[in-house]
């Protein structure tokens, strides 16, 4: 299969609106949460989910580092 970057973003009670955390490459949207959790921390009430980049305007992703390159700098 293919592999396909996602924009990951967090959810929960503790940010009023979704925030784009990191890119991530993976082959489906499942794979793209998992390699996330390993990377971000959630805290009670919050969660990830994932939407492929291509399917975004810029204004939605534009801000999200790579998860791999973030951590490089």
């Amino acid at each position: 299969m293919r592999k396909r970057q996602y924009v990951i973003y967090r959810h929960g009670a503790n940010s009023a609106e979704r925030l784009p955390l990191g890119i991530v490459e993976a082959a489906t949207w499942r794979s793209a949460l998992n390699k996330a959790k390993k990377e971000f921390t959630l805290y009670n009430n919050q969660y990830l989910s994932a939407f492929p980049k291509s399917f975004l305007t810029l204004s939605l992703y534009g801000i999200a580092p790579k998860v791999n390159e973030e951590k490089k700098s």
